[in-house]
């Protein structure tokens, strides 16, 4: 690495005015030789009075004195050398004071290096600049990431392995604090919330390992593991017997929603007359004491033998003998059937998820994915792979399902659970906005996913972490396993932005190699960025080009100069890759797209108004061929003897 000459002159990075002032700070550490000749004394340096320069004339004159013969010579156009260093012009003098008064150290900061200028005097009143080149964050958090995460990730380059691995380390460090809102304290949440982080980065290593295809079954076993693996807690409620007064209060609202299990029962006016069961739970759910399944049987037959059609199903009901109650009463007639369907679901519990199932089944969103906003209802893995195991005839109703249970945890503050679910309702990206951050509700208007693990109601800087963003470039490698085309035209930016964050810390090559990855999904579809985005990686990535090391292996090949150097016109020489010629011409071509769209719009902005111009010409026009037909035209009046004289004439 080459150091910059003008670190030491260049003084903009405190505030120096520029090379001049340093020269003149220089000047200070040379009063010793001021005595003979020209010399220049800086007077005042830090309080702000003038550089001014004084000359050494003849018998202590100053130099605004010439003699006659120095006149007249300059005259005749014969100037000795010893007048032109007379009169040559001041240095211009500066109007602010100095902020430094003599040389200081100066530092810079790039690609995760520090380079330090200290000046050091001599013995004989010179000076020694000492340069100092040091690496920072050996031991910085940011750097061991960068220096484990295997990216950028490329199909058929990147081993599945090392992602894995990588994926495996992330599990094991566990989740951070974080918030979901901009103005939200942080909350200690790394234990509460460790299931569901942990069942994302599941989610990724089982998408990599079934290169991005997996089915229903294949994430309900997934989900199943994780709640073996983290047990759900639920919350006790302080006040009182909260269980018995949360059961008793949903109870109610369970019993009108399981008057709709079946579509039967909807269309029906008068299911809402049909009495209400008190809510049992299978735990307490048992045969009349002393009576066998025979002798309820029995019992069963002889209501019927009389006749007693509706004793004989409650008589079933209240002793578990469903399969001939529903059987029964489906022969019935509807409300009967309505009425032991509603019986038996209520003798489930109101969070068991054969609740989702049957709820799912008759076309009804199950209440499960609202109620689950209540940490005290209970767990919500079982009911996501209830309704990802057993699909309905309904996609949509499946989805919007999911997509509701996500929201219930969002507002719960599950984040990493609200984006499995949003990833299970295949949800697309959109695109942060600066406005979410005064939100703090979910809103409904707003996109669901930006960055996987990473609330975008936050301001930006706490949004685009590089875990946030490394764990969506490792979903978005896992689908393109399945589907070479895929790509999240959304998440390109914050590609490049970890592309600069991997070139702060000396990453070159990987970072050339991130803009080669955006420049490849650029080309596939230009139409869906921006032309200043486009722009902006092919400007980075044709200043980071000599780092690939063919181009670096190129160039040693080529012939050097007997000076050792290459000149621009041999640089351009080089063939570049075809990616980068590529993303040029795109360049370009929006480049050229846009200049003709604003040369159109211009013109015709012009064209408007010559039209303006000609109509006002034309009103003009009219304004005096009416005034001038008034004056010329006289009136006429119908008189019919003139008339019949002109026809006689004729």
């Amino acid at each position: 690495m080459s150091l910059n000459p003008t670190l030491l002159d260049d003084g903009s990075m405190y505030g120096i005015g520029g090379r001049e002032t340093l020269r003149a700070a220089r000047s200070t550490s040379n009063l010793s030789q001021i005595g003979s000749g020209i010399s220049a004394i800086g007077g005042g340096c830090g309080a702000g009075n003038a550089f001014t320069a004084y000359y050494a004339g003849v018998g202590g004159v100053g130099a605004a004195y010439y003699a006659r013969s120095d006149y007249a010579e300059s005259r005749s156009g014969h100037l000795s050398l010893r007048d032109a260093d007379v009169i040559a012009e001041p240095d211009p003098q500066r109007l602010t004071p100095r902020k430094f008064v003599n040389e200081h150290a100066i530092v810079s900061l790039s690609a995760g290096i520090l380079v330090t200028v200290k000046p050091k005097y001599t013995s004989h009143g010179a000076i020694s600049n000492i340069v100092k080149l040091q690496r920072l964050g050996a031991n910085d958090a940011t750097r061991q990431l960068f220096q484990a995460y295997p990216g950028p990730l490329v199909r058929g380059l990147t081993h599945k392995k090392t992602i894995i691995e990588f994926c495996e380390d992330q599990i094991r460090l566990g989740p951070m604090e974080t918030t979901i809102y901009a103005k939200q304290l942080v909350c200690n949440n790394i234990e509460k919330y460790r299931g569901s982080y942990t069942l994302m980065w599941q989610l990724l290593i089982l998408l990599l390992r079934q290169n991005g295809m997996v089915v229903g079954t294949d994430i309900a076993e997934l989900l199943l593991k994780n709640q073996q693996q983290f047990p759900y807690e639920a919350v006790e409620n302080t006040e009182g017997d909260g269980d018995g007064d949360s059961s008793a209060k949903s109870g109610d609202e369970e019993v009108v929603q399981d008057k709709q299990v079946i579509d039967a029962v909807a269309s029906e006016q008068d299911v809402a007359s049909a009495p209400k069961q008190i809510l049992k739970t299978s735990s307490t759910i048992s045969n009349p004491p002393g009576l066998t399944d025979a002798e309820i049987t029995d019992k069963f037959r002889n209501y019927l033998l009389y006749g007693n059609v509706n004793e004989a199903l409650d008589w079933a009901t209240d002793n578990n003998l469903w399969g001939h109650a529903l059987f029964l009463a489906s022969k019935v007639d509807r409300r009967s059937h309505a009425n032991v369907m509603m019986k038996f679901a209520n003798k489930l519990s109101l969070n068991d998820p054969l609740q989702t199932l049957y709820q799912l089944m008759s076309g009804r969103q199950p209440s499960s994915v609202t109620s689950v906003q209540d940490e005290r209802w209970g767990d919500w893995r079982p009911h996501l792979s209830m309704v990802l195991s057993n699909t309905s005839q309904k996609p949509e109703l499946d989805r919007k399902s999911i997509t509701t249970l996500g929201d219930s945890l969002f507002n719960r503050g599950d984040l990493y659970a609200a984006h499995f679910c949003y990833l299970m309702a295949q949800l697309g990206f959109g695109r942060y906005q600066e406005s979410a951050t005064q939100e703090t509700t979910l809103q409904q208007h707003l996109p669901k996913l930006v960055l996987l693990g990473s609330s975008h109601y936050k301001s930006f800087n706490d949004f685009a972490t590089n875990e946030a963003i490394m764990m969506t470039e490792i979903y978005e490698y896992a689908c393109s396993l399945n589907d070479d085309k895929f790509s999240l035209v959304e998440f390109q930016p914050y590609k490049y932005m970890l592309a600069t964050r991997l070139l702060d810390y000396g990453y070159n090559l990987r970072s050339l190699m991130y803009f080669e990855q955006i420049a490849l999904h650029i080309q596939a579809d230009p139409s869906k960025y921006e032309s200043s985005f486009i722009n902006k990686i092919y400007e980075f990535a044709d200043r980071l080009k000599y780092y690939d090391p063919v181009l670096e292996r190129s160039m040693d090949d080529q012939q050097q100069p007997v000076d050792g150097n290459l000149n621009n016109s041999q640089l351009a020489n080089f063939e570049e890759q075809k990616w980068l010629q590529d993303l040029r011409s795109i360049a370009v071509q929006h480049k050229v797209e846009c200049s003709a769209g604003g040369q159109i719009a211009e013109t015709q902005s012009q064209i408007d108004q010559q039209f303006v111009e000609l109509n006002k010409q034309f009103n003009e026009l009219n304004m005096q061929y009416n005034s001038l037909g008034n004056v010329e035209q006289t009136p006429t009046f119908y008189n019919p003897e003139t008339l019949q004289q002109q026809q006689q004439q004729q």
